[in-house]
């Protein structure tokens, strides 16, 4: 019947590849784009004075934490006099020798005298010399007792109190993000990652499902052999709800991908 030769009627489309907007999805940790250890240089001091917490910022050269100085401090006094006394000591031989300096073959002094005055002007400025050395080294070590920040940024960890003893311990004293920035670091499917390249855009949701956009600054240059997954660091603005060792996850929506399409009037429910 006609209507049976309707039913059998069918059309024929090919499947085609076309490009889908969006569909990348990836996740990982929120870590510090550049991880700052701040450790003392001296070893065996008392700390007397801490003067941040976690979660302060600094600028550069800012103060974190102070040590007792106070025997350091008085053997800088003891030097700077010693040097004092042994500059006095390298002037006079200095004008002695150049009393004589024009003496020479004249036979009024000796020539053994004469090299005697020149010889113990040049070692009394040697032991000046030596002398004003070993204060700046004292000076150095009093200017380090006050353990200052490397750069400016935001104070992630401390792990020193007061009273603790310099160089006793294994974990740095201060550990600080430079700038504040923080990044998502982010695993991205093998299959994926040829789509990854530095300036991509994204969208990216923190735990508490707030947003914030982010680029792309960092594609790695190889994919984990057992996990099959790759790396991207995405650069994030500096907020105080972007923490580092979080969560979150990343929507690449200006990304297209080729998949099998049919028109939509060939899905029946």
């Amino acid at each position: 019947t006609e209507g049976q030769q309707r039913a059998r009627t069918v059309s024929v489309v090919r499947i085609e590849m076309r490009p889908i907007a969006g569909g990348i999805v990836t996740s990982g940790l929120l870590t510090p784009r550049n991880q700052v250890a701040v450790n003392p240089d001296l070893t065996g001091y008392r700390v007397s004075k801490l003067d941040v917490d976690e979660g302060s910022w600094v600028r550069a050269g800012q103060p974190l934490a102070e040590m007792d100085g106070a025997i350091l401090r008085a053997q800088l006094d003891q030097q700077n006099a010693l040097a004092a006394v042994q500059k006095t000591n390298a002037d006079q031989r200095a004008r002695e020798a150049s009393r004589v300096a024009d003496l020479d073959n004249q036979g009024v002094i000796a020539e053994e005298q004469l090299q005697a005055r020149r010889f113990a002007a040049i070692g009394a400025k040697a032991s000046a010399s030596a002398a004003a050395a070993a204060a700046r080294e004292f000076q150095t070590r009093v200017d380090h007792m006050t353990l200052r920040a490397p750069v400016a940024g935001l104070v992630l960890q401390r792990n020193v109190n007061l009273g603790d003893i310099s160089g006793g311990g294994s974990n740095p004293w201060f550990v600080m993000a430079d700038g504040g920035q923080i990044e998502l670091y982010a695993d991205v499917a093998e299959a994926d990652f040829d789509k990854m390249r530095p300036g991509l855009r994204a969208t990216v949701t923190l735990a508490d499902d707030s947003t914030a956009d982010g680029v792309v600054r960092l594609v790695s240059p190889r994919v984990d052999a057992t996990t099959r997954l790759g790396k991207v660091r995405i650069s994030l603005p500096v907020r105080p709800d972007i923490r580092a060792g979080g969560y979150a996850r990343a929507s690449f929506t200006d990304l297209s991908r080729a998949v099998p399409a049919v028109p939509e009037t060939a899905i029946r429910y």
